[in-house]
């Protein structure tokens, strides 16, 4: 079996895929399916090919632990802009071109044209993202004979709109 990392995944500098994929499958054979409690005890050990993949330093790995919860935190928050309407996020995420972001008030950055812009890219993004997901369920399912794979081609229709309707 051939492995690669997915395209626009984040993963360390430097890592091979291949190793990476055979070690992951070696877990998985072991223990008859892949958790990431074990992939994490299994990476512990200094000489696993899958230690580089992960920050040992525990400041630094508190801190980017506590950034993911901020984050979370952020998304949860939604605002009623009228009682018995469905409620809209507080805040959304701005991507900014260097690859870094903020969040910024929903209600500010549909205003402003240049974080507009990018949220709206990141809408587009998304859909490029489901489309790219379908698409390699519906390959599995068509190997696999699988009875949803009209399931999945209507989704992929639906999908394909709407982006061709942010498209334009």
């Amino acid at each position: 079996m051939i492995y690669k990392f997915r395209k626009n995944s984040f993963v360390k500098g430097g890592l091979d895929a291949q190793e990476i994929g055979e070690a992951l499958e070696a877990i998985r054979v072991r223990f008859g399916k892949l958790e990431t409690e074990r992939v994490l005890s299994q990476a512990s050990n200094p000489r696993s090919i899958l230690h580089a993949a992960f920050e040992w330093d525990d400041a630094v790995a508190a801190e980017q632990h506590r950034l993911d919860e901020a984050r979370t935190l952020v998304r949860s928050v939604e605002i009623i802009v009228v009682q018995g309407e469905e409620p809209e996020p507080a805040f959304i995420h701005v991507r900014e071109s260097d690859g870094g972001g903020y969040y910024q008030s929903t209600r500010i950055a549909v205003k402003n044209r240049d974080e507009w812009s990018a949220v709206y890219a990141d809408a587009v993004a998304a859909l490029d993202i489901a489309d790219r997901n379908l698409s390699r369920l519906l390959q599995i399912a068509g190997r696999l004979k699988n009875g949803k794979i009209g399931k999945i081609k209507k989704a992929r229709v639906s999908v394909a709109k709407a982006a061709e309707e942010l498209a334009v």
